[in-house]
């Protein structure tokens, strides 16, 4: 409605879309909790306010975080959407693996969402046809990390998400690296060609198809590893 009202291509700035982010995962909260359906484990026991306001504050980083992190990684043709059917698949092995009947409706989840992923990263990949655009990459995101609270699987998204991850430590680095050369040495610096790191590596001129499979296998290294670990332990 802004686009067609402003005639213009851009959308919501940035702070419209962080605002909306975070009224989104306030509510989430809010209402996990009064349905008493958040079953939030971090390994620590206490029952003290300011534990449970460090951890509601937890699930708002996630939930932003992972939804910004997605967004950033969607640079490249298919590599934000085949990141996410990896996570999403390795997320429901591992919530299956658990064998808990209450839990097994979020790995139907994730594992609906990895076909949908794949479904799309047909039209997705280069050269792409169709693209996530902040509509889908800020909302696959999002999911990821109201699955990751629902489900108590912190520790396992976050070993899933390293991709989305390092892309999103590559941009704070970058801009943090620059302020402060500019700050101190009076010309701002950088520590990558460009960020988020994908297109570094493009700017390297390494193929985009290169990069975005090199990204992958890296993803689904993550997920054997989550795998592996549930199996074990």
């Amino acid at each position: 409605l802004l686009s067609i009202r402003n005639q213009t291509n851009l959308g919501l700035n940035t702070k419209n879309k962080f605002t909306l982010q975070s009224l989104i995962a306030i509510l989430f909260i809010f209402m996990a909790k009064e349905s008493e359906i958040l079953n939030f484990d971090i390994g620590i026991q206490s029952n003290t306010l300011l534990f449970e306001t460090l951890v509601f504050a937890l699930i708002f980083l996630i939930i932003v975080g992972l939804s910004n992190a997605v967004n950033l990684t969607d640079g490249l043709d298919g590599l934000a959407v085949g990141c996410n059917a990896i996570t999403f698949c390795g997320l429901g092995t591992e919530i299956l693996l658990r064998n808990d009947q209450s839990l097994i409706i979020y790995s139907f989840l994730c594992f609906s969402l990895s076909g949908i992923c794949l479904g799309f990263l047909k039209y997705n990949k280069f050269p792409a046809q169709i693209f996530l655009g902040d509509t889908g990459s800020l909302c696959l995101g999002a999911i990821l990390g109201f699955i990751c609270v629902l489900s108590n699987s912190f520790y396992t998204t976050i070993a899933l998400s390293g991709i989305f991850i390092v892309e999103t430590f590559s941009v704070i680095l970058q801009v943090s690296y620059f302020k402060l050369t500019k700050r101190f040495l009076l010309k701002g610096k950088r520590l990558f060609l460009m960020s988020p790191i994908h297109h570094h590596f493009e700017l390297k001129g390494i193929q985009e198809e290169k990069i975005v499979e090199t990204f992958w296998k890296i993803n689904i290294m993550f997920m054997f590893l989550v795998i592996v670990l549930e199996i074990s332990f």
